[in-house]
């Protein structure tokens, strides 16, 4: 698919729909659960889709993904518009640093700037609120630099042994959850997640990556209702957040 992006501005949105929510118990992907009368993953497109700075959304789907081709809205084999924006389909990889860095990677030797901002956020989390994006976007303004939403933890955090014995309570003074959008200019994301394949390390976000590479990054305060749906009553309370919008 040889398409030339090098003319695009404003910011990129990866949407990561790889996965195959084992931990939900559905036949289905949860990214593909009806939430609202949409499915999970068209309810997080939209917010991107609402979001004014976003001018390119690329969704990330499994290699042998065969529910994505049911949404008429989405195509795997051109780039479309939809909003005003334009909407890409690549493929992803066996776990979440692969399908990101595939995305990346397409981008770029499709000609993206290197310098293009590209917020990655995961499609199982559909409550994303624009006055949060939009406060990401402004902090990525000011200095273009790497951020990402984050939210303060609150509950006590206590450490368990291999047979779920608590053995330690933990400060969480300074403690808090990653969310999502993660935000970096394309080059340092694809930089810095090809240094940590390289080297083998472990990365569950592109803060971890970002952070092994050698970046600071700023926190920006986060929604408590940007909940990943994970387990079968999380789709539930992301129902209960979408309808107080």
């Amino acid at each position: 698919m040889q398409i030339d992006l090098s003319q695009i501005t404003g910011t990129t949105a990866i949407i990561t729909a790889a996965g195959t929510g084992r931990r939900m118990g559905t036949a289905l992907p949860k990214q593909y659960l009806e939430i609202q009368g949409k499915t999970v993953l068209e309810t997080t497109v939209d917010k991107f889709l609402s979001h004014t700075p976003i001018s390119l959304i690329v969704i990330v789907v499994s290699p042998d993904d065969s529910y994505l081709h049911q949404l008429t809205r989405f195509s795997q084999n051109h780039l479309h518009t939809q909003n005003n924006k334009q909407i890409l389909v690549v493929k992803g990889g066996v776990e979440r640093v692969d399908s990101v860095l595939n995305a990346l990677r397409f981008l770029s030797s499709m000609g993206l700037p290197a310098e293009t901002p590209v917020m990655v956020h995961d499609a199982a989390r559909p409550c994303v609120t624009d006055k949060d994006l939009t406060r990401l976007s402004l902090c990525y303004e000011n200095d273009k630099k790497p951020c990402a939403l984050l939210s303060p933890v609150t509950d006590s955090l206590h450490r368990v042994d291999s047979n779920n014995r608590i053995v330690e309570s933990v400060n969480r003074n300074g403690v808090v959850r990653a969310l999502t959008p993660q935000m970096a200019s394309l080059g340092l994301l694809l930089t810095a997640l090809e240094d940590a394949v390289a080297r083998k390390l472990t990365v569950t976000d592109e803060i971890s990556a970002l952070a092994k590479y050698g970046e600071s990054i700023q926190a920006v305060e986060g929604s408590i209702r940007n909940i990943k749906i994970t387990h079968p009553g999380d789709l539930e309370l992301a129902t209960m957040y979408l309808q107080q919008e």
